[in-house]
């Protein structure tokens, strides 16, 4: 499922309970609820040490070029508890030239003290990532991203306007429909309650009628 779809899902599942026609917010805002909440579950999954390679369903691919520099600067990947990024793969294009992934630039410092140091290295530090011995300046990263709609310029597309060739949202689609029924809840709790008025007997979600 696109994210549009997943954000118009919301909104349709909110109109139609409060039986009202519009919705106040912007469909950017309601996508980034719908991130927020997706890396909480992500989160609660790799404290219970569920969240594991190949991140199934949670991966974006992204391909670009190394400069001459041998250091740019992509979206932030997921760092799980352990302190590791959830990579899947960083390498060639091909796919089968998989570099060494080091995190943190204090680990980088040592590599090239150890007998690995003369394969192709990616060390990253942050959003930083810097590149050691690589073949080739056309590389592929498979990996599980803090927020999908930072690849825009990677060929990822939300699709807010059009859901012509828009991109499938990172994640199982199992957890999108929890996604889209707790964030619907959300809003309704929170944006639609009505309050009870004095002297007049109302009905207040979930309870009985207020006697005055």
């Amino acid at each position: 499922m696109t994210e549009a779809k997943i954000v118009s899902a919301i909104k349709n599942y909110v109109t139609s309970q409060r039986g009202v026609t519009g919705f106040p917010l912007r469909n950017e805002q309601v996508a980034d609820e719908v991130d927020t909440l997706r890396m909480r579950m992500i989160a609660e999954m790799d404290a219970n040490r569920m969240f594991r390679k190949p991140y199934q369903g949670f991966v974006q691919k992204i391909e670009f070029t190394v400069p001459v520099s041998k250091k740019l600067v992509l979206p932030k990947v997921y760092v799980k508890a352990d302190g590791t990024h959830a990579v899947e793969y960083i390498g060639g294009k091909n796919g089968t030239t998989q570099y060494r992934l080091v995190s943190g630039i204090n680990h980088g410092n040592w590599i090239d003290k150890d007998e690995y140091s003369i394969f192709p290295i990616a060390v990253i530090e942050g959003q930083e990532i810097t590149f050691k011995n690589f073949g080739s300046n056309d590389l592929m990263m498979l990996a599980v991203f803090e927020d999908p709609s930072d690849l825009e310029e990677y060929g990822y597309d939300p699709g807010y306007d059009s859901d012509d060739g828009a991109s499938e949202y990172p994640m199982p689609n199992s957890m999108i429909d929890m996604i889209i029924g707790k964030t619907a809840e959300s809003y309704l709790r929170t944006m639609y309650r009505i309050p009870p008025q004095p002297n007049k007997q109302v009905d207040i979600p979930g309870a009985d009628a207020v006697q005055p």
